[in-house]
């Protein structure tokens, strides 16, 4: 596999109570961020969240009676470029280091920004498509068998195989057909979303000219690194519309292919017993998870950066009103069309004078946010009573953080 060369992983693995690998938290820093110390060992953010996984442990340990594993904390440090191609490359070396870790282990990611984009990215690049299908496929299998009052035995299986030509899937070069088909597939999308956002960027960005966007960037106040933004419109003027598009396409079928038959090929294995026609013994590799991903000001756009929610069992994204550097010009949304475990989150501050506040873009990764996004699940899910496949339903939630380290809470609306 070609490793990306801009690309660094910091690892600050924190220990645990037990010799068995911990459970994992990955902080992944957003754009322009690479050398900032927040979300690295030592930083106010990383020590937050550290501190924040002992404690919870301490708890759990206290109400089991059993010591429980402490989080293993883990700062993924990409290059930070304001471009799509340096977000494929972090999330390509990200699904890596997901899949390198054991089957069973637990994974959470704490994205800020454009790091939230590469958290989507790279639940996309560890899909398994073949998984996934021949799970489809079994339960297919077991309702038949369930259904049928006469005969529940394998011929009903081995029918339903035949039918839909399943047989095939016990050998490598068909297997590897179905992956290819779906890179292709895959690749085909990238470059349709990339096309979209080149055509946004170049013509439909509300803007005539040049100096118009850079006159529009010096007045947003309070937002100095914006200019980088110009860097997504002009830093390519010599490329063509159909050159970026080969060029994206290109580079997301390598991703795919160093994924996939590098690392994900060698856990899809078929049974021999396959050919004894019960599609109910192949091993086809589990679909690799991630626990959950909580967002911090992250850009949102469907398209180029649409979690796959078949691999993220839950997120969260967090936002604020008073994050100008979010929408980007107006470029992305602030939040997900709402889905099933997918929630947004508006975000409030009651700061150590007692007043309220909307955090900006930088406040977002303050310690006392970062010291409560593990127990998100528990406050939210547990304590607001929100039930993770109604979070379609809840629209207008919003989270007050406080200053001084009190317990958020959940509201309805600010």
């Amino acid at each position: 596999m070609q490793f990306i060369k801009k690309t660094l992983m910091v690892a600050g693995l924190i220990g645990c109570f037990s010799a068995k690998v911990a459970p994992v938290v990955i902080i992944i820093h957003g754009t322009f961020a690479t050398d900032e110390n927040w979300h690295k060992p030592g930083g106010d953010f990383f020590k937050a969240v550290n501190r924040s996984l002992w404690a919870y442990a301490a708890e759990k340990s206290k109400e089991s009676g059993n010591k429980q594993r402490v989080e293993s904390v883990v700062s993924f440090v990409w290059d930070g470029d304001n471009d799509h191609v340096s977000r494929i490359e972090a999330a390509e070396n990200l699904a890596m280091l997901c899949l390198s870790y054991p089957d069973n282990e637990s994974i959470t990611m704490f994205a800020h920004s454009h790091g939230g984009a590469i958290a989507a990215l790279t639940s996309q690049f560890m899909y398994n498509p073949v998984s996934r299908m021949a799970l489809a496929l079994r339960e297919k299998a077991t309702k038949a068998v369930s259904d049928d009052k006469t005969s529940k035995d394998v011929i009903v299986v081995q029918e339903i195989i035949e039918s839909e030509d399943l047989l095939a899937l016990e050998d490598e070069v068909s297997k590897e057909k179905i992956v290819r088909d779906y890179i292709s597939q895959q690749a085909g999308q990238f470059v349709l979303d990339a096309l979209q956002e080149w055509d946004s960027k170049h013509n439909d960005s509300g803007f005539e000219t040049k100096t118009e966007i850079d006159s529009h960037i010096e007045q947003c106040r309070g937002c100095q690194k914006i200019a980088g933004v110009k860097s997504v419109y002009f830093a390519n003027q010599h490329e063509s519309r159909d050159e970026y598009a080969a060029r994206i396409g290109a580079r997301i079928i390598q991703v795919y292919e160093s994924i996939w038959f590098e690392s994900l090929k060698k856990r899809v294995a078929f049974s021999e017993d396959t050919k004894a026609g019960t599609l109910m013994t192949v091993n086809t590799g589990s679909q690799r998870t991630i626990n959950y991903v909580a967002q911090l000001g992250t850009p949102v756009c469907e398209k180029s950066y649409k979690p796959n929610m078949a691999v993220i069992k839950g997120l969260f994204s967090l936002y604020s009103e008073g994050d100008i550097i979010q929408p980007v010009l107006g470029l992305y949304s602030r939040t997900y069309t709402p889905a099933e475990r997918l929630l947004n989150l508006q975000v409030s501050v009651r700061n150590n004078k007692g007043s309220f506040c909307l955090p900006s873009h930088t406040e977002l990764h303050s310690p006392f946010i970062g010291s409560w996004l593990f127990r998100l699940p528990d406050i939210i899910v547990k304590e607001f009573k929100v039930d993770p496949t109604d979070f379609k339903e809840y629209k207008n939630l919003s989270i007050l953080f406080f200053e001084d380290g009190s317990k958020p809470v959940i509201m309805k609306s600010l």
